[in-house]
Formats: structure tokens, sequence, C-alpha cells
């Protein structure tokens, strides 16, 4: 059976909340081996935001409490605008979203990572 770490994107100590667009599940070692640094955004920002999609799809076909949903709201979006978007425009509202965090967390001394 796999074990996975739920990891923030952009580290906690950075932007100090839960919110589940922030987080990812990783293999404990790749968690532990990215720690406090910022991952590569050209590289991982895409598969976040497919796996971010992807999961928003999933749960709301669950039909589960649609409560966990709100985290989504700080985006800008409701999750069901969020879901009517293309996948291009899913990920360009990722990118408004990290791109200046990152940049703001790397002005203050945050290390990059790529595995």
């Amino acid at each position: 059976m796999n074990e996975y770490d739920l990891d923030h994107f952009i580290p906690w100590s950075f932007v100090s909340h839960d919110l589940l667009w922030n987080l990812i599940p990783v293999d404990g070692s790749i968690n532990s081996s990215k720690s406090n640094r910022l991952p590569e955004l050209n590289t991982y920002l895409p598969k976040l935001a497919s796996m971010q999609l992807h999961g928003l799809k999933t749960y709301i076909k669950s039909d589960k409490n649609p409560k966990i949903l709100e985290d989504f709201i700080s985006l800008g979006y409701t999750a069901n605008e969020l879901l009517n978007m293309s996948d291009g425009e899913f990920l360009n509202v990722f990118e408004r979203t990290f791109t200046p965090m990152n940049q703001i967390a790397l002005n203050m001394g945050f290390e990059t990572w790529k595995y």
C-alpha cells in the first residue's frame, strides 16, 4: 500500500494556511526532499493545477458536503465556476495566484526546489 504525505505546494511557513488549492498528496520522500522550499513553477504548477481540477471534479461528482469547496472561493471563483473552465483557464487562475506568492517568497529568501 502506498502512503502519501499531504504537502503544501507553497510552504506552510510562508502561506500559513491549509487551503485545499495549495495542498497536494506526495510520496513522503519527496515531501522530505522539498521541505520548506518552493517548487519550480514551470515544472510543477501545471501538474498541481491538473490534479486539483481532477480532484475538484471527483469531489463534486461524489455529492459530498460542498462546504469543503469553500476554500476555492479565495481564488476568486466558486467551485462551479472553476469546473466550467477549460484546463488552460484553470491553469491561468493558478498562475495568477501562485506566481506572485512564489516571487514574494523568493524575495524573502525561500529557495527553489526541483526533484
